[in-house]
Order: C-alpha cells, then sequence, then structure tokens
C-alpha cells in the first residue's frame, strides 16, 4: 500500500493547528497595539530624559491617555507588568544606563485622549484609581540599560521592566486608560535617554487676547500667561502677580460691551461676574498664581466660547477703594485633538526658566500640567 506524502494530504488536526496558530502569533502586545516590532517614530522627554543644563527633565509628573481603540487585547486584561523600549531615533551622546525612582498611577474611564484635562493633572483620572508602583511612602527604583540604537527601520528590545507592585485590572468594555508617571530623581546628573513613543498630531488649544493692554492699574504689573482650553478642561489662566504669597480673587465671566471704571480708581472691570475663585501667588520669582475655575464639560458646543477673566488684588494700600485689578483676557475655547488621535500626555518637568515659571516641579504637589502633547508612549504590557 502507497502512502501518500503528508504534504500532499494534510490532516484535519495539522490544519486546525495552522489556522489558530496564525492569528496568536501576529497578535500584538503593545500599547499602542501594532508596535510590537514597528519604530514609533518619535521620543518623549519628560521624566525619562535626563540631560543636565538649560533642559532639566526631573523630576516630572506625566499624565498618559489611551484610547480603547488601541488596547492589544479584548475583554478584562489584568496588568501585572509595564515594559518601555529606548527610541529608535538617534539621541546626540548615546543612552546612558542609570535608574530613577518612580511611582505609577492608574485608572479608567477618565478624561479621553481627544480633550485631555489640561487644566489639572487629577481632573485626567477616572475609575478604580490606584498606586501600582512603588508606596505612598516610597518610590520604586527602575534600572535603565545602555542599550545601542537599533538598525533602520528596527526597535531596540523592551528592556526596561517595570514590575507593578500591584496587579491592576482594567474591565471589559473600558474606554479609556489613565497612565500616571511621577519620577523623583536620578543615579546619575546628566546623559540621555528617552523612550520610544509615537507621535498623532497637535491639539487646537485655543487663544487668548488682552482686551485693555494699557488699563492695568497695578504698579509692578499682573501679567496674563495663556494657557490652553478646550472642553473638557478645567479652566485655568496663569499670572505673573510679582507678589509672592499674596492672596487674590480669580473673576470670570462674558465680557462687558465696555470697561466699568471703579471709583477712585483708574481700574477697569472688564468681565461681568459669573464664577469668582480664591488663590495665593506661589514662591517663585514671579509670584506665579494659576488660577481654577472649574472643569468645563466635554461639549462640542462649548468650542468657540469666550470667557473673560480678571485677578483682584484685595489691598488697603492699592488705592482709595482698596482693590487693584489686573489687565482683562478674553480666552477663546478651542477644539483640542481631532478625533482620530487615539492617544496624549500631560505633563510638567524639571525647572521651567521661560516666562510660564521658575519653579522646580514637586511630582506630588504639582496641580496643574505645564504642557501637553499629542504622543503616546510606546508600552509592552504584560
Amino acid at each position: 500500500m502507497r502512502t501518500a506524502p503528508f504534504f500532499q494530504s494534510p490532516t484535519p488536526f495539522l490544519f486546525s493547528f495552522a489556522l489558530l496558530a496564525s492569528p496568536l502569533l501576529a497578535q500584538s502586545t503593545t500599547l499602542p497595539k501594532g508596535f510590537d516590532k514597528l519604530p514609533g517614530g518619535s521620543s518623549f522627554w519628560a521624566g525619562w530624559d535626563i540631560k543636565a543644563g538649560s533642559t532639566i527633565y526631573n523630576p516630572s509628573r506625566a499624565v498618559y491617555l489611551f484610547d480603547s481603540a488601541i488596547f492589544p487585547w479584548t475583554g478584562t486584561k489584568i496588568v501585572r507588568e509595564l515594559q518601555v523600549r529606548r527610541t529608535s531615533l538617534a539621541l546626540s551622546g548615546g543612552i546612558t544606563a542609570h535608574s530613577k525612582k518612580l511611582r505609577i498611577f492608574m485608572s479608567v474611564d477618565g478624561n479621553r485622549p481627544q480633550r485631555p484635562d489640561s487644566g489639572s493633572f487629577d481632573g485626567n483620572h477616572g475609575k478604580s484609581k490606584a498606586l501600582v508602583l512603588g508606596t505612598s511612602t516610597s518610590p520604586k527604583t527602575i534600572n535603565f540599560l545602555k542599550t545601542a540604537q537599533p538598525p533602520a527601520g528596527k526597535t531596540a528590545a523592551f528592556d526596561v521592566r517595570m514590575i507593578l507592585d500591584r496587579p491592576f485590572i482594567i474591565p471589559s468594555g473600558t474606554k479609556s486608560l489613565t497612565l500616571e508617571i511621577r519620577s523623583y530623581s536620578s543615579s546619575v546628573s546628566t546623559g540621555r535617554w528617552r523612550p520610544d513613543s509615537k507621535f498623532y498630531a497637535s491639539a487646537n488649544g485655543g487663544s487668548s487676547t488682552t482686551i485693555n493692554p494699557t488699563k492695568g492699574c497695578l504698579t509692578p504689573a499682573i501679567s496674563p500667561i495663556h494657557l490652553s482650553a478646550f472642553p473638557g478642561t478645567t479652566f485655568t489662566h496663569r499670572w505673573q502677580t510679582r507678589r509672592p504669597g499674596q492672596a487674590f480673587v480669580g473673576i470670570v465671566g462674558n465680557k462687558l460691551p465696555t470697561g466699568v471704571k471703579l471709583p477712585g480708581t483708574n481700574c477697569e472691570l472688564w468681565a461681568n461676574p459669573l464664577l469668582f475663585a480664591v488663590g495665593i501667588s506661589g514662591t517663585d520669582t514671579l509670584a506665579t498664581l494659576d488660577m481654577a475655575y472649574g472643569k468645563v464639560p466635554d461639549l462640542n458646543s462649548l468650542v468657540g466660547l469666550r470667557l473673560t477673566h480678571q485677578l483682584a488684588w484685595p489691598n488697603p494700600k492699592v488705592n482709595a477703594l482698596g482693590l487693584g485689578l489686573s489687565v482683562a483676557r478674553e480666552t477663546t475655547f478651542g477644539s483640542g485633538y481631532a478625533a482620530t488621535v487615539p492617544a496624549c500626555v500631560v505633563y510638567s518637568y524639571g525647572v521651567s526658566t521661560s516666562f510660564f515659571n521658575n519653579k522646580l516641579v514637586n511630582p506630588d504637589l504639582e496641580k496643574d500640567p505645564r504642557f501637553f502633547s499629542g504622543r503616546a508612549l510606546i508600552l509592552n504590557v504584560k
């Protein structure tokens, strides 16, 4: 009896196994999905790079948002370990081996990536927020290796392992994931290390205009700085008060048709008061004050909304009325990220020596992000 060659008549078992094995082998484990062997083409710096000089990226606080459309899993996922790899891009000076102290928090169904809360770090978190790496009294030390730059089109290995101290459950049906990483210190004072990342797009963060640029009645002047504003954000405005440790009242509302001059002063009120807030200026060089007025609903109908805000300084020495006003600023709300952008990050790092402020970030006390970016950190999720 002749036996047919096996390759002419595959058994049903082998044929079925081949069909099952193929999708299993192709299954992605990266977040965003599909980057297992594909470089992200970008890098990220806050909390990762350790370059000294004018750009000090640690300490830092960064909150990453991921849409469920780029989850590499279906159903419920138990996360026990997160891994990152160095960028495939060349860095001047190469990669530096070091260790960092980190804390990681995770939650689900917070702000969606298209509308991050750029005015409040905590505002981005959703349900089941948990500290998963490190403890409340001590961050965890993570090691970073001196990894060679991979060949063009290739990726480095996921050789930075962040084994969670407490596994995190992502329930089936979760719409978005919030990942917060706080970086405290590095074992070296200078060097380079950036993780592989994917850049998706830039956001429309709105705009601000000073209504009465020559009508401030305080010396030294209180200067406004534009921060992004779009639906879903905690509406925050930054002021350089130049008066450290002083109490101020924030006023926000619709713009008045004309300025109202306060009796006995040369101060002009331009905001029809709808909301008030109280804040104390910082102790940095510019006495920075970030005045927050609450979270704006994530509604498309609010794109283009205009709000006017001013800062009042109650002080009997200012004038006969005992009240000084800053210039008035009108902010127009932008649209945020496009609906096709599945990930982003809000962050603060090191010492910002620009006009924003001149204070060192405390990862546990920094409340509002200084920057945001349409970047996704590429993670291997175990």
